[in-house]
């Protein structure tokens, strides 16, 4: 399933902008979000902020630690170093790490404007 959306930089934006992007999810269950062009994001200035070795956001749950099946936000941080005209979609998969990617995959596609 992919899904397209698109984040709007205020019309003022700056080099070194910051923006993020927060998206519903539940580790608990084996899914978590994955940032897929991390790559390909840096060599256009958009910088990613708070990936860990998996290439996950922070993620933010209000459920007691250990409670399984209540879900809470991944959060993306990005900084944008150099304002382009054209900037990559933005990426992110819904996965189990352990399954090798497929097409079954959710996958969120995000247009910086």
């Amino acid at each position: 399933m992919s899904v397209t959306n698109e984040i709007l930089l205020p019309q003022n934006a700056i080099e070194g902008e910051i923006f993020s992007i927060k998206v519903k999810g539940n580790p608990t269950t084996g899914y978590s979000w994955f940032l897929i062009n991390e790559e390909e994001l840096i060599n256009a200035g958009v910088i990613p902020l708070n990936l860990n070795e998996y290439k996950n956001g922070s993620y933010i749950s209000k459920n007691p630690k250990g409670m399984v099946g209540g879900g809470g936000i991944f959060d993306f941080q990005f900084k944008v170093n150099e304002i382009k005209k054209e900037l990559p979609h933005i990426i992110l998969k819904y996965r189990r790490p352990w399954i090798p990617e497929n097409d079954e995959d959710t996958k969120l596609e995000i247009k910086i404007l």
